[in-house]
């Protein structure tokens, strides 16, 4: 008997990040990301749409390519190499509510990695100070290690894919269907950008780069470049790929739900909200 299970869509995210490239042996529908040929996609592009589309239609298919998500510590923050964990219930808190972590400070990672474990600890035995008197939390921070900058807060939505349940799939084809007809009309309303989208358009990624763009030679500056494509990614390819993977969770999986077991052997665990509130039902019941 399946265990359903919910994952944030992160966490959607991290699962298809560590899914090996997809060969034809591996799925049994390789077929162009849309119903029409995208030409302005990479094929890494085009591979983690696939990726996404056929996790979503049948996750067990791909099992078998997928990395085991491992507790990686990249040293960069309060909070990392946590396991991931999956819900059994929608009206979880957890997978709705944003999710706070803090960068650790420059100084405190150039000392090295016992500095990080006390940094670490310090912070967290002293959170409550942090939520209550902000002011007291940094005086004292700067204290205990000397430190003359402060950690960043960054929030990021820990939001599953229930925020697309009201959209219609026509809806969502109609508006992915305007953008590819806009980015037609751009190719066509400038052929001063012809031969920048031929050899760029695939590569968007290097408008977020640093350094010489190679075998640049289109008559703008490198720094000319990037902004276009910048600009490119944002109008067009960035759109698309939002509203596909929204087409496709809501044609194929609308609630990220899965197989708890599935999701246990790729690394998760149940949440411990979810756990609990599970626990206590089933001894009402008895």
């Amino acid at each position: 008997m399946k265990k359903q299970a919910f994952i944030t869509k992160s966490n959607f995210n991290s699962i298809i990040t560590s899914l090996e490239k997809i060969g034809k042996e591996d799925s049994t529908d390789q077929s162009d990301v849309y119903k029409w040929p995208v030409y302005f996609l990479s094929k890494i592009e085009e591979e983690r749409l696939i990726k996404q589309r056929e996790f979503l239609k049948n996750p067990e298919t791909v099992f078998s390519v997928y990395k085991k998500r491992k507790k990686v510590d990249t040293k960069q923050f309060v909070y990392e190499g946590l396991q991931p964990a999956y819900h059994t219930r929608m009206d979880c808190p957890n997978l709705q509510s944003k999710y706070r972590n803090y960068e650790i400070p420059v100084e405190i990672k150039e000392r090295g990695d016992e500095e990080i474990s006390k940094f670490r600890k310090w912070f967290k035995d002293n959170l409550t100070y942090l939520e209550s008197k902000p002011d007291l939390f940094v005086a004292k921070l700067q204290i205990a290690f000397k430190l003359s900058n402060i950690p960043n807060a960054i929030d990021y939505e820990n939001t599953g894919a229930k925020e697309f349940d009201n959209l219609d799939l026509k809806v969502l084809e109609e508006r992915i269907d305007a953008i590819l007809r806009a980015s037609g009309s751009f190719y066509k309303d400038n052929p001063d950008k012809h031969t920048i989208l031929r050899r760029f358009q695939k590569l968007t990624f290097l408008a977020y780069t640093k350094g010489p763009i190679r075998n640049n030679d289109t008559m703008l500056t490198d720094d000319e470049l990037r902004s276009f494509l910048f600009e490119y990614d944002c109008a067009f390819k960035k759109p698309f790929k939002d509203l596909l993977l929204h087409y496709y969770m809501i044609k194929f999986n609308p609630e990220l739900s899965f197989d708890g077991y599935l999701l246990e052997q790729l690394g998760f665990k149940i949440c411990q909200n979810c756990l609990e509130k599970d626990l206590n039902e089933k001894l009402k019941d008895k």
